[in-house]
């Protein structure tokens, strides 16, 4: 039995105060906080507009700055408890939730609240712990609660999540997914203390400070939590200007047109409004004004998430970033360099000192050099003469090569010789060779130069900056500027598969070809008349026919062409298992473009959702000619999400989709696990109603590790491996027992028996 009673201690009902007792109160808790931390009077603001805004808090800094002495001291002297989880490699989401105990005297079970029961949590180095444990966070943060063995345990009020990260060591770490990152308000990062504040630290070391009896330092509760909540209602008081509103909302906005950033969802805005609300206790301003959310948010800092930042603090979602076209360059830095001649150069001096080995030779050879760098990168002409003209990317699907053109201007009057790199981000395919090209430009000539890019990873591959060499006419020293050119190039999923689709279409024309069928049945439609021959049935005879054309006339069916097929891709954390040297995703989208392309050109209605908790993306009423740019532009940006799949959510979306009958293929990993737990229950419904296909890639590893039994270890290896493949076929066969095919084939495969089944289907007239 579960039992339904949460048996933590149920929080505290906090006394009425007023709001000017809590901004009293709440201004005496950082100068009794300063008694125990010194310096990071920044960083205790940060967690109390943490606190009084209801949201959590991440801190990163190096070891030694008090992150934990901080949170156990603003715990103290708010009168809360606090408690605190090392997040180890080994920790268990069990160990921070709670879990079910058996209580022998009971004979039953009984919840015991785990660390995360408290007030103020102290997440320490969190990004030391798998991504489960990791999220095992995630509805604690959002939703205020845990939910054991379906019953949910609501946490105390007040509470906030601090957690640690440290920045300069990210070996062995599990950097913190969007999903996580999104339930924090605020990133504050604590520096090094400066020369002032380091010496009163180790001053108060010296005369005895033990940082594990804050008592003995005079910390002592200023401050309750009826304070906070009166404080957090004061907040919510505070009014937003207009003007406020426009700001917060134009920054999410033009996240969406920048190349460099994620583009922030709908949702990402409000919360913006909390921190500049959370500096109103301690000021006395009514209103807030866009001048004062500049100048407040500086201080935590706080940074818009970047897909190449892995400590991002603002909400994000995983929606289409916005392709702009490329905006003009500007210059950003400008800079000097030597080339191998000036070294050259001075390794001649070498042989002068040889011939006249004095000190005085050194010297003067050495400037001699100087002197000669100097005249030459004062005759070499400015980069700044160039014009620069980055040209748009089309689309390229990953694997397939494409190109970035450049439109440079010699403006001035000069010829311009040098070198020009197009600085493109690695995964773009950019060669460290091939972004390099020699310019010999004379004045007011323009010429085009190319860089070729084989990209190798789905989405929007962006270059930075590019970075122009103008030599001196001696070619020993060389003028330098960076122009900084924000671009991108949207990478489509791989299509691999797509070599096999004349082929089915060959079959399909066949399959159309031979499809008059003699009787009507299930999945037909009329087709022609023609004159009764011996064998024909004669229930296909059509009398009214025979009535006016005075001869025996009989109807012939077709497989119906206008069906409906949903495709539904699962986004889930099993998705992002690789099988070789493709994730799971990759290969299943693959499979999805194939069948969804075949489908498409038999004229059936085709229809797509892709997702894991919610739906990320959705295409229908596509056309013919649309539906294959659609599912890749939709398909681009989906990435797993470190989650269980909700196929609850998800075939509530199937149903709202598919009304009528269609055939439905789930494209999810055959995970005996998560397909007993959560997909199971929701299978027999969509059976029921519709003709359902699972498909999932199979691992081949496994079959090469079951039939290796030289050692004792390949044995042990091999028996592992007939163990999965036991499940995975317990399973299939679980999924037949319902009525759904299931197709487990490796990735190469995968696309071609997807394709193949709903061709034999089209050709039984079962669809």
């Amino acid at each position: 039995m579960t039992d339904h009673t949460p048996d933590h201690t149920p929080e505290r009902q906090p006394a009425q105060v007023s709001a000017q007792e809590a901004l009293a109160a709440l201004r005496a808790v950082r100068d009794e906080v300063a008694k125990a931390v010194v310096g990071q009077d920044g960083a205790v603001t940060g967690l109390l507009i943490g606190l009084l805004a209801r949201g959590h808090v991440l801190l990163e800094g190096v070891p030694g700055v008090a992150k934990t002495l901080m949170v156990r001291t603003l715990a103290q002297t708010l009168d809360v408890e606090s408690k605190r989880v090392q997040f180890t490699p080994d920790l268990m989401p069990g160990d921070v939730t709670g879990s079910q105990v058996y209580d022998a005297a009971r004979s039953d079970f009984t919840f015991r609240p785990g660390p995360v029961f408290t007030n103020m949590l102290l997440a320490d180095e969190i990004n030391r712990t798998p991504p489960k444990t990791q999220a095992s966070l995630l509805e604690a943060m959002e939703e205020r609660q845990v939910t054991v063995d379906g019953v949910s345990h609501p946490l105390p009020t007040p509470f906030l999540v601090a957690a640690t990260q440290n920045p300069i060591e990210y070996e062995g770490t599990y950097p913190l997914p969007e999903a996580q990152l999104d339930r924090f308000l605020l990133k504050v990062e604590l520096s090094i203390p400066d020369r002032e504040h380091e010496v009163e630290v180790v001053q108060r070391h010296a005369s005895g400070f033990d940082p594990r009896n804050l008592g003995a330092a005079g910390v002592q509760p200023v401050a309750s939590p009826a304070h906070l909540a009166a404080g957090s209602v004061a907040v919510q008081s505070i009014s937003v200007t207009p003007e406020v509103v426009g700001y917060i909302v134009d920054i999410a906005r033009a996240t969406r047109q920048s190349p460099r950033s994620r583009s922030a969802c709908p949702r990402a805005p409000p919360p913006r409004c909390s921190p500049p609300r959370g500096h109103g206790p301690s000021s006395t301003a009514a209103t807030s004004s866009p001048p004062t959310t500049s100048r407040r948010s500086r201080s935590p800092r706080s940074r818009t998430a970047s897909r190449c930042d892995p400590r991002p603090s603002w909400r994000v979602c995983r929606s289409r970033a916005c392709s702009a076209a490329p905006s003009p360059p500007s210059p950003s830095r400008a800079d000097m360099a030597i080339t191998g001649r000036a070294v050259l150069l001075l390794l001649l001096g070498v042989v002068a000192v040889l011939l006249r080995p004095v000190p005085t030779t050194v010297g003067l050879w050495t400037l001699l050099v100087g002197a000669v760098v100097a005249l030459d990168l004062a005759l070499a002409p400015s980069p700044r003469r160039l014009q620069i003209e980055p040209q748009p990317v089309d689309p390229v699907r990953a694997g397939e090569p494409t190109a970035a053109p450049l439109l440079v201007t010699n403006t001035g009057t000069r010829r311009v010789r040098g070198v020009l790199r197009d600085a493109w981000q690695p995964s773009a395919g950019a060669g460290s060779v091939t972004n390099r090209h020699r310019l010999d430009l004379p004045g007011g000539e323009r010429v085009r130069l190319v860089t070729p890019l084989l990209p190798v990873r789905r989405g929007e591959r962006s270059a930075d900056q590019i970075t122009v060499r103008s030599l001196g006419p001696l070619r020993v020293a060389a003028r330098q500027l960076s122009f900084d050119a924000p671009r991108s190039v949207r990478v489509l999923p791989a299509f691999p598969s797509r070599r096999h689709l004349p082929s089915r279409l060959a079959r399909l024309r066949q399959i159309d070809g031979n499809a008059a069928v003699r009787i009507r049945g299930q999945g037909t439609e009329f087709d022609s008349l023609r004159d009764y021959v011996e064998g024909d049935d004669v229930r296909s005879i059509d009398w009214r026919a025979t009535a006016r054309r005075q001869s025996v006339v009989v109807r012939t069916w077709r497989p119906e062409r206008d069906r409906r097929l949903l495709l539904v891709l699962d986004t889930s954390r099993l998705s992002a298992g690789r099988v070789g040297d493709t994730p799971r995703l990759d290969s299943a989208m693959d499979a999805t473009l194939l069948l969804a392309s075949l489908a498409s050109r038999a004229g059936d209605h085709v229809s797509f959702l892709a997702g894991d908790r919610v739906v990320q993306a959705a295409v229908s009423g596509a056309t013919r000619t649309d539906l294959l740019p659609r599912l890749s532009d939709a398909m681009t940006h989906l990435e797993p999400a470190l989650v269980e799949a909700d196929w609850t959510a998800l075939g509530a979306a199937i149903a709202r989709d598919g009304k009528r009958q269609s055939l439905v293929v789930l494209l999810t990993p055959l995970e005996p696990a998560a397909v007993e737990e959560t997909l199971l229950p929701v299978l027999a419904s969509l059976a029921a109603r519709h003709r359902v296909v699972v498909a999932s890639v199979s691992d081949q590893a496994l079959d090469e590790l079951a039939a290796g039994r030289s050692t004792v270890g390949e044995v042990y290896d091999s028996a592992a491996a007939e163990r999965s493949r036991t499940l995975r076929r317990r399973t299939a066969h679980a999924l037949s027992g319902l009525g759904v095919h299931v197709i487990d084939e490796p990735p190469e495969r995968l696309p071609v028996a997807l394709a193949d089944h709903y061709l034999m289907l089209k050709s039984r007239g079962l669809l």
